[in-house]
């Protein structure tokens, strides 16, 4: 079986790149390789930019008040207050942080370990993985005892003995 590539690029067709002489560039893009092409495409001004400027044999000697009030920058009123761009960004990013919630971690606080999707969340609000789930695995700051203490207080009434015996 032979292998007959129809997309053939020529010897002549190929060269190296004048700007980087690493990378090979084709006749359509002068020769350059695509980052080179790229860089030299930036660096040329755009058609809508050359159309832009005005040619100096266009301009007559005495300009109209149409020309000079279209190259006379807008100058803002008076009336509008102008706040200075850094401390617009700093009360912007003040706000941004007292609405963005904190990412959960997904890491064993104990040993750094990744947990994965799931992770174990312990009552003292931290993320621990499989080995240090246990409250004593991790050396707990959350006073189990005490909530065991507040939760029968609430369910289990004290029964006392009436003050006054009946007749």
């Amino acid at each position: 079986m032979e292998y007959n590539n129809s997309t053939e690029i020529s010897d002549n067709e190929l060269q190296l790149c004048p700007g980087c002489q690493t990378f090979f560039g084709r006749k359509e893009t002068n020769y350059m390789c695509s980052k080179c092409f790229k860089g030299s495409q930036a660096s040329q001004p755009s058609d809508s930019t050359q159309k832009d400027q005005v040619k100096v044999s266009e301009i007559t000697e005495k300009p109209s008040e149409e020309l000079l009030i279209s190259s006379t920058p807008p100058v803002p009123s008076k009336d509008i207050e102008m706040v200075p761009q850094e401390e617009a960004s700093t009360e912007e990013k003040k706000v941004a942080e007292v609405t963005a919630p904190k990412p959960k971690k997904n890491r064993c606080n104990h040993c750094n370990k990744k947990t994965g999707l799931l992770g174990f969340s312990c009552k003292c609000e931290l993320n621990f993985c499989a080995k240090h789930r246990h409250a004593d695995d991790h050396n707990c700051s959350y006073d189990y005892q005490a909530e065991t203490k507040k939760i029968l207080e609430e369910k289990n009434p004290v029964v006392e003995a009436s003050k006054f015996g009946r007749i």
